[in-house]
């Protein structure tokens, strides 16, 4: 019996079929959606996979944590809305991607009446471990003025900066 968070949608057996046919020498993918057991199979044959756009998937921490080492030649990354990947993820990423140079971050706009409280965590894991970036979009992040300035800081690279959106970012320096 496969646990229901493995078993493979749609998009998932659409990826694997394709993943199979490049024998693994794909080096882009891009697919919506994608759940647990396309991620696990791309990751699994993506050797030679340079950019990886995967936005709203269902890509959890523990996920990116099993196959940590498997990207080494990865250069973009959108993870646009994956709610499910956290700072723990982005590290490991930034971790083990020493080639990427793009990383799309942006998160849905939040409801008005709920705004979420500020959390440097994921731009801190950034500017600790994502270098090299030159193209970072961070649209609707929780990060203040403190992670910004870690980015502007450690990511020297960094030629495009998108935060629209991120309220908590005040432009406040002493």
């Amino acid at each position: 019996m496969v646990p229901e968070h493995q078993k493979a949608g749609p998009i998932d057996l659409v990826v694997q079929k394709l993943v199979h046919r490049s024998r693994g020498t794909f080096r882009c993918l891009a697919a919506y959606r994608l759940g647990s057991s396309g991620f696990l199979f791309v990751v699994d044959c993506g050797r030679c996979l340079k950019v990886l756009n995967i936005p709203m998937s269902n890509v959890t921490d523990k996920l990116v944590a099993k196959f940590e080492k498997a990207l080494p030649n990865l250069t973009v990354l959108d993870i646009n809305d994956s709610l499910k990947i956290t700072s723990k993820g982005l590290k490991l990423f930034g971790e083990n991607c020493k080639s990427l140079v793009h990383l799309r971050r942006n998160m849905p706009p939040p409801e008005w009446d709920c705004l979420k409280p500020i959390d440097d965590q994921e731009a801190t894991v950034i500017a600790d471990t994502m270098l090299g970036l030159h193209h970072l979009e961070l649209c609707f992040g929780q990060f203040s003025d403190l992670g910004l300035d870690a980015i502007l800081t450690n990511c020297k690279a960094l030629t495009h900066l998108d935060i629209q959106g991120c309220w908590s970012v005040k432009l406040e320096y002493a």
